[in-house]
């Protein structure tokens, strides 16, 4: 099952035609409100979005650009990026 709310486009490369021509020369992209109302058409009949395409028409395949949140690693703390001369300081002398 997808989640047709992550969907953004769908792109369906069509099969090549006949000598001459070849797969990818011809593409149909789908956005946003489309490209969900086959997502959700797929998830109603269990199927994947390309094997929905695939029934109806002579496709290659097809592309699904979702939209993914992406969360910055943490980099730990700042005397991990501290080079070796700052880490070896010598201690002041005592008085």
């Amino acid at each position: 099952m997808y989640k047709c709310d992550e969907i953004k486009k769908i792109t369906v490369i069509y099969s090549s035609s006949g000598p001459g021509s070849y797969a990818g020369e011809k593409y149909k992209i789908i956005q946003s409100e489309g490209a969900r109302a086959i997502c959700m058409e797929a998830n109603r009949l269990g199927i994947s979005i390309e094997k929905l395409f695939k029934e109806r028409e002579d496709i290659e395949s097809v592309v699904i650009n979702r939209d993914v949140s992406v969360t910055p690693l943490k980099t730990g703390n700042n005397t991990e990026n501290k080079t070796n001369t700052e880490k070896e300081k010598p201690s002041p002398a005592p008085s």
